[in-house]
Order: C-alpha cells, then sequence, then structure tokens
C-alpha cells in the first residue's frame, strides 16, 4: 500500500470476504473503480464453527495488519444467525471500535447469465440463474443497516 500512494478519505469500509486468508475481490473492485481507500479498512470472515453454539469469548479475532488494515474473523455455530453489528461490538475487546451506523459496508454480489458456451442444459442454467436471483438479501441476512451498504456486482455467464 504504501508504494502506491492510494489517497485515503475519512471514515471506516468493511468488506465482507468469505476466507480470511483471501484478498477480498469487492476491495479490489472498489480500488479499480474509486483509486482511493478509507483511512480504517475492516476484512470481515464469517465462518461456520461444527458447534450448535460458540461462546461470545471465542466467536471473534482480530488482526491489526497494519496501514489501517484490520481482519476479522467470526465464527458462529450452526445455530446461530450471523449478526454483523454484534460482531462488530465483539471486536471491540480488540481496541477496534467500528460503529456501525457510521460506517461504510461493501458487499459483492454476482448475476448469472444463461448466455455462457457451458456444457449445461439450457434449463439448468435458467433454474440455476433463477435461484440466485431468488436468494434472500446479505443486507437483511447480516444484519446491516441498509443505508450503509453499498453493493459491487459482476456478471458471470452460464
Amino acid at each position: 500500500m504504501a508504494q502506491h500512494n492510494i489517497p485515503r478519505v475519512p471514515g471506516t469500509a468493511v468488506f465482507m470476504t468469505f476466507h480470511p486468508q483471501d484478498t477480498s475481490l469487492v476491495l479490489l473492485h472498489h480500488l479499480k473503480h474509486t483509486k482511493i481507500l478509507y483511512e480504517r479498512v475492516a476484512l470481515l470472515s464469517i465462518l461456520s464453527a461444527n458447534t450448535p453454539i460458540v461462546r461470545e469469548k471465542n466467536r471473534v479475532l482480530v488482526n491489526a495488519l497494519g496501514q489501517g488494515f484490520y481482519q476479522i474473523v467470526a465464527y458462529n455455530g450452526y445455530m446461530q444467525k450471523p449478526d454483523v453489528p454484534e460482531i462488530l461490538k465483539l471486536a471491540e475487546r480488540f481496541d477496534l471500535h467500528i460503529h456501525p451506523q457510521e460506517t461504510t459496508f461493501y458487499l459483492g454480489r454476482v448475476t448469472l447469465l444463461t448466455t455462457g458456451g457451458s456444457k449445461m442444459m439450457r434449463w439448468r442454467k435458467v433454474l440455476f440463474s433463477m435461484m440466485s436471483r431468488m436468494a434472500g438479501s446479505p443486507t437483511i441476512y447480516f444484519g446491516l443497516p441498509a443505508a450503509r451498504v453499498v453493493e459491487l456486482g459482476a456478471e458471470i455467464e452460464i
């Protein structure tokens, strides 16, 4: 980051990412188009545990990555619903104070197009694409404040 001298703007951004060891594609997409970063950037991964409930003291880990970047890894039991504001509250014990009403949350969305050259039968492409469109809203599922969410998308042909 220091080599590229990317302009930083005041505020905090949380980028949801599937795997803690991967770079957030949404962050890269955002950086490619805006050419700026917030002064604090949190990369949030929510992982499922093989237990029904994960105790509060074991639910969140925070790693300071330097230059205003933080990695937050949250663990949920399979009977627990992931609640991002609650996860951010638990991260405060690591001296990372992120207030959901003052933070921008970035999510990725993929739109599946049935016009690709894959060998999947057409009716299967249509069904798979329709099921993807009917999936629930991640904003609601993760308990995010709707007015604070930005979705960046990509189209994929199947």
